[in-house]
């Protein structure tokens, strides 16, 4: 819980870069490598991997708007095939 948590209307748990489920990459501008990184830490109590919530909320915004192509773009995040 951060400061600016406390101004947001909702807040979703995301896991810290040592938790992550799935595979990250990582690069930027200043570091000229690319690092991928799966896994570590077990996450906390019942916090999700970053993907994994964007998918989540395009697949019920796809619902609400009666719109499958949200939940299409995620295809392979909700079915647990991201590798």
């Amino acid at each position: 819980m951060t400061a600016t948590c406390e101004y947001a209307d909702i807040v979703l748990p995301a896991n810290s870069w040592a938790e992550q489920q799935n595979y990250e990459l990582t690069g930027s501008c200043s570091n000229p490598f690319l690092q991928i990184w799966n896994g570590g830490l077990k996450p906390v109590f019942d916090s999700k991997d970053d993907v994994l919530i964007w998918a989540n909320v395009a697949k019920q915004l796809g619902k609400i708007l009666k719109d499958k192509r949200f939940e299409d773009y995620w295809k392979f995040v909700l079915e647990g095939k991201t590798e």
